[in-house]
């Protein structure tokens, strides 16, 4: 099972103004989980903002004989190509890279700090 989705965006031709986008594929392979939004900015050269998502999943390893599941967090980074929204892998390795530099491990989500700093935003607090 994966995670889907979709963004409605606003267009005044769209009937009640709104189109409705599918999401791309997101991370696959969660028996169970939740999703929300980790931060909304601007993370690249165009105009758009970036949408980063915190996916909760659970992933199950196993050797043929014995196997185990745990839970985890990832992320993806989303953004718009003018035509559909696409995933951000160089992104989303910098915050795969964050969780596993952390003591805490990749059990407990980033916060919006070590989110921040991770994609090179910097700090909130000036």
């Amino acid at each position: 099972m994966c995670f889907s989705g979709f963004a409605l965006v606003p267009d005044p031709n769209a009937k009640n103004g709104h189109r409705k986008l599918p999401l791309p594929p997101l991370p696959s392979g969660s028996i169970v989980g939740g999703i929300k939004t980790a931060l909304i900015a601007n993370l690249d050269k165009d105009a758009d903002d970036e949408l980063v998502v915190q996916l909760q999943v659970f992933r199950s390893v196993s050797n043929g004989v014995d196997g185990f599941a745990y839970g985890t967090v990832e992320y993806a980074v989303l953004d718009w190509n003018g035509k559909k929204f696409v995933r951000v892998p160089a992104l989303e390795n910098k915050l795969a890279a964050k969780m596993e530099s952390r003591e805490t491990g990749r059990t407990f989500s980033l916060s919006e700090e070590d989110t921040r700093n991770a994609l090179g935003l910097g700090s909130l607090r000036r």
